[in-house]
């Protein structure tokens, strides 16, 4: 198997060539071991303590599948292309429209950063309180962890690599650990037949999917920062359903079991009452450090749309610091209406940059962007906005359309876009070209 360049070189601006293709497993253990990460386990915890071990399940496994399903287009996509999320999204929202883009989802890659680094910072200030009997600040272990990260995504995709390798049976193994301590004090039966309570954000089996899908959307848009490497078009179905449909599912279900089986709301708190003790605090902790780095590295692509000019690391020590900085300062609060938010404006971006390769390459349709204001093309934003519009009413249940706003959001894209570009294509020929 080929070997990721252990350069600094991240081809953000080419494509990737020949010699550094890997096969779908490779990519797999990546995608994983981002996922693998404090903020999953917490999504995984409310989720299930919501509405308890059968119907939680099923709704991680739905949401798993939703995702599964997106990334493999996705993922299909980048194969095609061998461009990054952001290369890709200058075909469908034009040069200058994707500046725009990129500064948004160059934003929440940084929230998901300063997210996951205050989650690492209490890990770790809880493992050092148990075992060295030591109190330090939890702001300083967040400085620490960042000062970590940033140096570890510097080396790029092959340090993203070598750290899933590491910490995807490490996790795995700690999560099963605790499924069997449970075993322990519970029969399966009492396990299988655990009822949960629904919250003020968790209250039905469709908000409960949203959720599970809103916690790796950003991961599933920008799956081409990753599955571009794959060396068949074939592997990227085979990347998503292994990343999102098992391994996804089986994270969050054993992540949220021990909160449920305890009552304990916090993840944390609640895989310490197993039995696992400190081992597992640091290995989830390290797991966080993982995902982080692959938080870092997606933006450090993203921002090179903005800033072309300057090199990959400097924007990666930029983001790196403005990240930690917002973690010390307190995000985690936010967490669930962040997720919500995400799972409702982001879908639609993979939709259109999906819709657009296809339409590209599929029918006579060469200028796919559409009519343009000032350099911008319009058909991209107008069906951005009006997504996001009809996911946000139907989040707040001005009307019902599949129950989950992230997929009403997705499917809303893939359905308008293709048929504004069809009308405005009718109106202005110039639109098309003839097809040999």
């Amino acid at each position: 198997m080929s070997k990721i360049n252990a350069s600094t070189d991240n081809y953000t601006h080419t494509i990737v060539p020949e010699k550094e293709r890997v096969n779908a497993w490779h990519i797999i253990a990546i995608i994983v071991g981002i996922a693998i990460t404090l903020p999953g386990f917490l999504s995984g915890a409310k989720i299930m303590m919501a509405l308890g071990t059968v119907k939680g399940a099923l709704a991680i496994f739905t949401g798993g599948l939703i995702l599964a399903t997106i990334a493999s287009v996705t993922g299909y996509v980048s194969v095609c292309r061998r461009r990054t999320t952001y290369q890709i999204l200058d075909h469908s929202f034009g040069l200058t429209g994707n500046r725009l883009v990129s500064f948004i989802m160059s934003l929440t890659l940084l929230g998901w950063y300063a997210v996951t680094a205050s989650l690492f910072g209490k890990a770790i200030t809880i493992a050092l309180k148990e075992i060295f009997d030591l109190y330090p600040p939890e702001e300083l272990i967040i400085a620490i962890g960042g000062i970590l990260m940033i140096i570890t995504t510097i080396f790029g995709l092959k340090a993203i690599s070598m750290l899933a390798k590491l910490s995807v049976p490490l996790m795995l193994l700690v999560l099963g650990a605790g499924i069997y301590y449970i075993l322990d004090d519970y029969s399966l039966s009492q396990i299988l037949s655990a009822t949960g309570r629904p919250s003020e954000a968790i209250s039905s089996f469709g908000a409960a999917v949203s959720i599970t899908v809103g916690s790796f959307m950003v991961g599933v848009v920008i799956i081409p920062d990753y599955a571009r490497y794959l060396q068949k078009k074939s592997q990227a179905i085979q990347s998503a359903f292994y990343s999102f449909a098992v391994f996804n599912t089986i994270i969050m279900v054993f992540a949220g079991l021990p909160g449920l089986i305890t009552g304990q709301a916090d993840f944390i708190t609640a895989m310490y009452k197993t039995g696992l003790g400190i081992p597992a605090l640091f290995v989830m902790a390290f797991a966080t450090w993982t995902s982080n780095v692959g938080n870092l590295y997606s933006f450090s692509l993203s921002a090179a749309q903005l800033f072309p000019k300057v090199a990959d690391w400097k924007l990666t020590v930029g983001a790196g610091i403005l990240g930690t900085v917002i973690a010390i300062i307190g995000s985690v609060e936010l967490f669930i209406p962040f997720l919500v938010i995400l799972s409702i404006t982001l879908p639609p971006i993979a939709g259109i940059y999906i819709s657009d390769y296809f339409i590209t390459e599929k029918t006579s349709i060469i200028n796919s962007s559409g009519p343009h204001i000032k350099n911008i093309p319009v058909i991209p934003f107008v069906v951005w906005i009006l997504a996001i519009v009809v996911a946000f009413s139907t989040e707040r249940e001005v009307f019902i359309l599949t129950t989950i706003p992230a997929l009403d959001s997705f499917l809303l894209t893939c359905i308008s876009y293709p048929l504004l570009l069809k009308y405005f294509c009718s109106k202005d020929k110039s639109f098309l070209h003839t097809k040999n």
